[in-house]
């Protein structure tokens, strides 16, 4: 649902109007986001946390290195490979 009203709202900040929005491209959106980011993403935080726990690294003092973490890796992948399913 996220994936789909954010598509609508950038289409709709680019001046197209709601009768003519791409269809295909939000439902092309709504798809990567279900079938891609939701199950990627899940493998994803349980592998960090796998390493955290791991390294015994679990108090709150260690979120900003996970959040450094997640937005160094998992952040750029992310968004290349969105960039990536939306084009195809």
């Amino acid at each position: 649902f996220v994936y789909t009203l954010g598509d609508c709202i950038a289409q709709a900040t680019e001046g197209t109007e709601v009768e003519n929005l791409d269809r295909l491209r939000v439902l092309r959106s709504a798809a990567c986001g279900f079938l891609a980011h939701g199950p990627f993403s899940h493998v994803w935080y349980n592998i960090a946390e796998g390493i955290f726990d791991g390294l015994h690294m679990n108090a709150w003092y260690f979120t900003p290195l996970k959040v450094a973490l997640d937005q160094l890796t998992w952040g750029p992948f992310w968004n290349a490979f969105y960039i990536l399913l939306l084009r195809s």
